[in-house]
């Protein structure tokens, strides 16, 4: 699912009986950390720059909300919901100040695709209007 800062750990996530499992993997030493366990059918889930925060998408009812907490699995909490909307792929911003998220909507049988950028802090939330697609990474200009 993603790496840590060092590089040294890896976030994966596993199916499991309870729901997706996510673990950190020592690459060193072969020893496997458990985070938390969350109700979901994908680990969408990503670590902030520093390393000190996770966020990932887990079951709300229907929905998915973005979840936020710190990346040992304590302090969770729900940050964001969007009934009758899909949320996927959360992705940190290089100075952590962000999270990118799509939103996906339905008009009858067509998906739209709409980035939009979050604030872990203030929770406001900005689409980014003209951009149809999935943002895979963020790039220095």
């Amino acid at each position: 699912v993603d790496w840590s800062p060092d590089g040294g750990s890896l976030l994966y996530g596993s199916p499991g009986p309870e729901g997706i499992g996510l673990y950190f993997f020592d690459l060193a030493t072969g020893a496997v950390e458990d985070v938390t366990v969350f109700d979901g059918k994908d680990a969408w889930a990503a670590l902030s720059p520093d390393g000190r925060f996770l966020a990932y998408l887990a079951r709300v009812g229907m929905d998915y909300g973005l979840h936020l907490g710190l990346s040992d699995g304590t302090g969770m909490r729900l940050i964001a919901l969007l009934e009758g909307w899909s949320l996927s792929d959360p992705l940190w911003s290089p100075d952590g100040d962000w999270l990118m998220l799509t939103v996906t909507g339905y008009e009858g049988v067509e998906a739209t695709l709409t980035p939009v950028l979050l604030s872990p802090t203030t929770c406001e939330v900005f689409p980014l209007a003209g951009i149809d697609g999935y943002v895979f990474d963020w790039a220095a200009p």
